[in-house]
């Protein structure tokens, strides 16, 4: 006989008894292989939507318990970040913790499922993709743009060790731009002056045309489609107003005035305007 994994869920802070899973394991060790952590992951998105399905959820979190034959504890992940820091570890696994990303994305209200009063449900998961990998930032900026940043607690030290293990450079410039706008939550500026004493300032004085570049492809995606429908002026004071006069206090007149001409080529070709 082989040891079973075992399963368990709770939704809303309730147990759900119908809902624990035993699946089966060729694993003989303390260890899970990849393919138990595929029927993991398989079996909480389905579950989630299962859920989800007959009714929204507010609240979610599981237990996986590796059993010996006599069905002893041997091993567990207690939490959401434990499990998917072993399960980042197997590379063909991406695209499938993803996936547990986007299923709990929509829950009660429309909002982002959490694990507990704090913490976004698929933190964990999106969190250990990034951490192993720079190329899921723009995943991650996504994560956060699903997350309720009005109720954030950790998002700011989450970003913080992001920009620690990589050091400035394109893909984190984009994280602090989506910071100061679509992302801002409650502690967006105060984040970015962070960031600039914390050597942004310095990064994006030396690549102004980069920082120019992304601040246009943020100021594209369809969170700011509705400000573009103002006249180009009130747009502009709009943008600067109430996302970015912060640059205004820390930049030259010459950079603020490329900024505005960013702005204003985003209005023009919105409005389909030479």
């Amino acid at each position: 006989m082989s040891n079973t994994i075992k399963l368990n869920i709770k939704a809303d802070n309730k147990n759900l008894p119908s809902k624990e899973q035993i699946l089966q394991t060729k694993s003989t060790t303390t260890f899970l292989e990849e393919n138990d952590f595929v029927n993991i992951i398989s079996a909480l998105n389905t579950t989630i939507t299962n859920i989800n399905a007959e009714k929204k959820i507010y609240k979610f979190s599981f237990i996986v318990e590796l059993l010996n034959t006599e069905k002893q504890i041997i091993s567990s992940f207690d939490n959401e970040y434990s499990f998917f820091e072993a399960a980042v570890k197997h590379d063909n696994l991406s695209s499938k913790i993803m996936e547990y990303t986007k299923v709990t994305a929509k829950g009660k209200y429309d909002s982002r499922i959490w694990l507990d009063d704090e913490t976004p449900a698929g933190t964990g998961a999106i969190m250990a993709l990034v951490t192993k990998n720079i190329k899921w930032i723009p995943s991650y900026i996504d994560f956060l743009r699903s997350s309720d940043l009005d109720h954030e607690v950790n998002q700011s030290g989450d970003i913080s060790s992001i920009i620690k293990k990589y050091g400035w450079c394109e893909e984190t410039l984009t994280i602090v731009i989506a910071r100061l706008l679509s992302c801002h939550g409650q502690h967006g500026k105060e984040d970015f002056e962070a960031y600039l004493e914390d050597g942004l300032l310095t990064y994006i004085t030396e690549n102004k045309s980069l920082f120019i570049e992304k601040l246009k492809e943020e100021l594209e995606t369809p969170i700011f489609k509705s400000e573009l429908t103002s006249s180009k002026e009130d747009y502009i004071q709009e943008m600067f107003e109430y996302y970015i006069e912060i640059l205004v206090e820390n930049f030259d007149d010459d950079f603020i005035l490329d900024v505005k001409k960013a702005l204003s080529d985003l209005w023009n070709k919105f409005n389909k305007k030479d």
